[in-house]
């Protein structure tokens, strides 16, 4: 996933809130927060 689009997964962060909603529903700031932060910075 990370090795064929390593772009595609920082620019549509999808495959991973829809492969877990269940973590997207308890802390969707908290996980899309350091996602985006902590993966490109």
């Amino acid at each position: 996933m990370v090795c064929e689009n390593p772009l595609g997964a920082f620019l549509a962060p999808e495959p991973e809130p829809r492969a877990m909603p269940r973590l997207v529903k308890t802390t969707s700031t908290k996980t899309r927060r350091p996602l985006k932060g902590g993966t490109i910075g």
